[in-house]
């Protein structure tokens, strides 16, 4: 696998993660929140103030399980991606206050659709490459 391959499947990983966990929530939603960002104050709603109620640092040397989930599945959303994300140490790090998502080269057989995907197929399937994708836990009103 050449530099251009690497970093591309590491620009995956990463927009990855964006996506799948900085979406802005209004305050009170029943679903997930954003990592790190900020929705309105219920006592300073229509002022253009902003609180904090949700973030993750990073600290220490595992993921949370608590905030983040780990999505199992060879399904790249629709565009063909070429890997399977798996739940491995080696794919998803927590080291030095940032969270690692590793591309990785190797044969690798998993379901073809994530768990819980409405009216999804079952089937396995595999792919050349692994890599790490969370979401964020769904939370009741914080």
């Amino acid at each position: 696998m050449n530099l251009h391959t690497k970093i591309l499947l590491a620009l995956i990983g990463a927009v990855t993660i964006a996506f799948a966990a900085i979406q802005l929530q209004p305050f009170g939603a029943e679903a997930g929140v954003s990592a790190g960002l900020t929705a309105p104050s219920e006592d300073v709603a229509g002022s253009g103030e902003w609180r904090l109620v949700w973030s993750d640092d990073f600290e220490g040397n595992a993921l949370d399980r608590t905030k983040w989930q780990p999505e199992v599945s060879c399904w790249g959303g629709g565009n063909n991606e070429r890997q399977c994300y798996v739940d491995s140490s080696e794919n998803i790090e927590v080291r030095d206050g940032m969270l690692r998502l590793i591309a990785r080269q190797g044969a690798h057989e998993g379901p073809l659709y994530p768990e819980g995907m409405a009216d999804a197929p079952g089937g396995i399937v595999e792919k050349d490459y692994t890599s790490g994708k969370l979401r964020t836990v769904p939370r009741q009103r914080l």
